[in-house]
């Protein structure tokens, strides 16, 4: 990975243990970016494509919601059922209808609807979603695991008058979540209802997986790059290496040349020398 693509960076000089000295360009946590920003102490601050968090608005939650619907397509027609192994069994068709029944052999009892898709309310939530404070940066590092899910919401369900009567005027809504399933998993994984007759359904798919901002969080793994400095001192050390190198060699030679010439001068006796005498 090029980190140079990802944050800032600061230079430094760094010593090996065989004394060679590097320039390394490491990357800077945000807050130390934010720090230095605000001491006006930046240094050998190199500015790159670095991400720069935001809210977004409503326009850009219909844009989202968009987007990850295209990838949730082939959902289009099919309808999935959930069952803890209560009471109750949870049907949800997808952009269509939500409903909880109780199943005894093949019959269904005691049905009551969950809601029908409602696109106006699901760009509502998707827009008050984003405008909360604490989505103020909308980098996908930064998002919590639980907030990693696109909403579909179901309104105008059945009654809950069997409830009680406080509840006879209120109608059953449901918000379904689909959550990424790197596992290749697919349909509901569980059913809450954190209020009277309003119901959460979890969904998960492979195909939330496409779109980016509803994979689980990884950590990014960013590089320390460095390059060899030449500074002066490695420059005279190599420059008197090669001159003792070049020394010793032209002694060899002169020691060669004159052991050589020393042969050359010795007299040799003549072959009839010891005949003479």
């Amino acid at each position: 990975m090029d980190s140079s693509s990802l944050t800032p960076t600061r230079l430094t000089t760094m010593t090996a243990s065989d004394g060679k000295r590097y320039s390394c360009a490491i990357p800077l946590r945000e807050s130390e970016i934010e720090s230095e920003l605000e001491e006006g102490e930046v240094g050998d601050f190199v500015e790159s494509d670095s991400r720069v968090g935001r809210k977004r608005g409503a326009s850009e939650a219909t844009t989202t919601t968009t987007s990850v619907d295209e990838h949730l397509q082939p959902l289009e027609g099919r309808c999935f059922y959930y069952s803890n192994g209560d009471w109750w069994t949870y049907e949800l068709c997808y952009k269509d209808r939500a409903s909880q029944f109780h199943r005894e052999g093949t019959t269904r009892v005691s049905s009551f609807s969950l809601g029908r898709f409602d696109r106006a309310a699901t760009e509502r939530l998707e827009s008050e979603r984003n405008a909360t404070g604490d989505v103020e940066d909308v980098d996908d590092a930064l998002l919590s695991e639980d907030r990693r899910y696109h909403a579909h919401v179901f309104t105008g369900g059945a009654k809950c008058e069997d409830v009680g009567a406080a509840y006879e005027d209120l109608a059953r809504e449901s918000e379904v979540r689909f959550v990424c399933a790197e596992d290749g998993g697919e349909g509901l994984s569980a059913v809450e209802e954190p209020a009277t007759c309003k119901y959460i359904l979890t969904f998960r798919t492979s195909l939330a997986c496409n779109a980016k901002e509803l994979r689980p969080n990884r950590p990014e793994v960013e590089h320390i790059q460095c390059s060899l400095v030449e500074d002066q001192d490695q420059d005279d050390a190599r420059a008197t290496s090669d001159d003792d190198g070049a020394r010793r060699s032209s002694d060899a030679r002169d020691r060669e040349e004159s052991h050589h010439a020393v042969m050359t001068d010795i007299p040799h006796p003549k072959p009839n020398d010891r005949d003479e005498l």
